[in-house]
């Protein structure tokens, strides 16, 4: 768990861990440098559980992605979750998505399964929509997310923890990483549940979202990009970091995705995917409605 001032939320969710009918777990939380209650919340509940760690190493100021990188770096478990501060988790997440991963799990590639969620407003209300609108089977499915499943909802395994932990290239958002591993090298796998309450306010790192049914979800939003600056520069990182590790195939999947973001034109984009493999969580109509409707990042 990264946490940074959420004396707000903290508590109701350390109380929805230790509600867990999966028992056999440890928390590990680093803080940020918060600087209201937060921290004598934490020590409240270490003294009440001894699951409960708090890593006090100083170092402040990393914000929400390098702050989860980091603390994961404490845990030597076979499996691995990241933890939001302000979340509600229902009492069966993680024995279920531990029975998932025991499933498909492997000693020698990355694997990852991550389940759905209830957007929770501010006002307190639950919303019956899905938090999880887009699935991937395949890298080429998943390039073009600008971002990766959510990180509250992803169990990972030994092997994906190592690759995270060793990874040293630029990284945008945590779970973007985790899931750009887990599609280039492993297994992915979704488990289509409601297992927490995802929690939308305004002082969220990613603020309120929309998780309305939508087909085309946020293509007539004008400030959409169909690939955003930072996700650029992230799988550039990522792939010249990686790419004498990836499949002959992937790596090509990896070269569409950058030489379409080199073309000038819309139509020439259009064209190009068109004839490409690649897809939006497997809907070519949706990443050509991308291509024509929304921005490219000015490199």
């Amino acid at each position: 768990m990264a946490t940074y001032n959420g004396d707000k939320y903290i508590e109701n969710q350390i109380l929805s861990l230790m509600q867990q009918t999966y028992k056999n777990w440890t928390l590990y939380i680093h803080d940020d440098g918060s600087t209201d209650q937060t921290l004598e919340i934490i020590e409240k509940y270490i003294a009440i559980d001894n699951r409960i760690k708090l890593i006090d190493d100083q170092v402040k100021g990393l914000k929400a992605g390098k702050n989860f990188l980091h603390t994961l770096k404490s845990s030597s478990a076979d499996y691995a979750i990241f933890c939001d501060q302000d979340d509600i988790w229902l009492e069966s997440k993680l024995e279920k998505l531990y029975k998932a991963i025991l499933e498909i799990d492997s000693v020698d590639q990355p694997v990852l399964v991550y389940c759905d969620g209830y957007p929770w407003s501010e006002n307190g209300n639950i919303n019956q929509e899905s938090i999880s609108t887009a699935h991937a089977k395949d890298l080429e499915d998943f390039i073009f997310f600008n971002a990766g499943y959510q990180g509250c909802s992803i169990m990972m395994n030994r092997k994906l923890v190592e690759m995270i932990n060793s990874y040293n290239g630029y990284v945008y958002h945590h779970d973007d990483l985790v899931s750009l591993i887990a599609h280039t090298f492993g297994r992915v796998k979704f488990i289509p549940e409601q297992l927490m309450l995802y929690r939308q306010h305004s002082q969220a790192v990613t603020g309120n979202k929309d998780f309305k049914k939508n087909k085309f979800g946020r293509l007539f939003n004008n400030v959409g990009f169909v690939i955003s600056k930072e996700h650029y520069k992230a799988k550039l990182d990522f792939y010249n970091y990686y790419k004498e590790y990836m499949s002959e195939y992937n790596r090509n999947v990896f070269k569409i995705y950058f030489s379409y973001s080199h073309k000038k034109y819309r139509i020439m984009r259009f064209f190009y995917i068109l004839f490409s493999p690649l897809t939006f969580g497997g809907d070519k109509m949706k990443l050509l409605a991308k291509t024509i409707l929304q921005r490219l990042f000015n490199k």
